[in-house]
């Protein structure tokens, strides 16, 4: 049953990114103006190298997406310890940083190394994701843990324009994802900044 579990994953999430890919691809034909920020480039050019990696025909669409960001010399920064952390051709939901061997989750929506407490989250599977601009994640505002000045350093908010459906809800199960902030996040990202 766990295979079946895992290849279910795999399937939607396959799903998921070349969805997100199209849309990328319509939103870059309709929008010539529009300048890719640096995470949005890296976010699509993880995407890129996860849908490589299937061995399913979507050549065609790779060849757009690769005509749209070029060349990129894409890299993700550690949390831990700032190091800068090379793109590979495989994308692992979890990775370990080169220089400081910590792991590293991955946003289940960017596919971005998460780098906040401040995260969706979905109580099903345990998937987490970085917030989106237009989203508000609920606090549990019965904990008094929260450092206001962890948040204001932590807490960018991810613009995707080509992402018509922000519904906040988990990739892989459909969950609704939440912001609850446990104690361990919280503290566990202040020993990450000391």
């Amino acid at each position: 049953i766990d295979e079946k579990i895992i290849a279910l994953k795999l399937f939607i999430k396959e799903n998921y990114v070349l969805n997100f890919l199209k849309s990328f691809i319509k939103f870059c034909s309709e929008e010539t103006e529009y300048q890719l920020l640096n995470y949005q480039k890296t976010s699509v050019t993880l995407m890129l190298n996860f849908i490589k990696s299937i061995p399913n025909e979507h050549s065609e669409l790779c060849d757009q997406v690769m005509k749209i960001i070029g060349n990129l010399e894409a890299f993700e920064v550690c949390v831990y310890c700032s190091k800068e952390i090379p793109i590979g051709e495989q994308v692992e939901n979890v990775i370990e940083c080169p220089e400081c061997h910590s792991d590293i989750e991955r946003c289940s929506r960017t596919f971005l190394l998460i780098n906040t407490p401040k995260t969706l989250n979905c109580d099903y599977c345990y998937s987490r994701s970085l917030v989106f601009s237009n989203e508000e994640p609920v606090e549990n505002p019965t904990k008094k843990v929260l450092d206001q000045a962890i948040f204001e350093t932590s807490s960018m908010r991810y613009e995707f324009s080509w992402v018509k459906s922000h519904d906040s809800a988990c990739v892989y199960c459909r969950t609704p994802l939440n912001g609850l902030l446990t104690n361990d996040r919280v503290i566990n990202y202040k020993q990450i900044k000391n």
